[in-house]
C-alpha cells in the first residue's frame, strides 16, 4: 500500500501487533500514526529466517525520521524514536522487503509510551 493508502492505527489501543503480508520485492506495508508531543515510539518487528526487511518511520510529508536497515535473513527489525516537537505529529511505519518471494511475515509489536 502506499501512504495514503495506510492501515490507520489512530483509534488503535497500544501496544498493537502488526500484521501483514509482503508479497513480493516491490510490496511495501505502511501503517498511520499520531504521536503526542514527548512521547516515545517502540516498533519491533519479526523476519522469517529467509527474508530481509526494512523498517522505516516517516513524517506525515514522507521524510525518514527513523530507520532499521539491518542486514541479514532472520534479523529482527526495531526503531525508538520520540517525538520532540510541541504538537501532535502524524507518522507513518513503512516495512519493505529485501528479498524476492512471498512471505506471510510474523508480524511487528508497536508500543507508544
Amino acid at each position: 500500500d502506499t501512504r495514503s493508502s495506510a492501515h490507520d492505527l489512530s483509534t488503535a489501543i497500544f501496544p498493537v501487533n502488526l500484521s501483514g503480508q509482503i508479497l513480493s520485492t516491490t510490496d511495501v506495508d505502511h501503517f498511520k500514526l499520531g504521536l503526542a508531543a514527548g512521547r516515545q515510539l517502540n516498533i519491533d518487528f519479526s523476519v522469517p529466517a529467509n527474508k530481509d526487511y526494512d523498517v522505516y518511520l516517516l513524517s506525515a510529508s514522507g521524510v525518514i525520521e527513523a530507520r532499521s536497515v539491518r542486514v541479514g535473513n532472520g534479523v529482527a527489525e526495531s526503531i525508538r524514536f520520540t517525538n520532540t516537537s510541541s504538537g501532535t505529529n502524524t507518522y507513518y511505519i513503512k516495512k519493505n522487503s529485501e528479498k524476492n518471494g512471498r512471505q506471510r511475515e510474523p508480524g511487528g509489536r508497536v508500543r507508544v509510551l
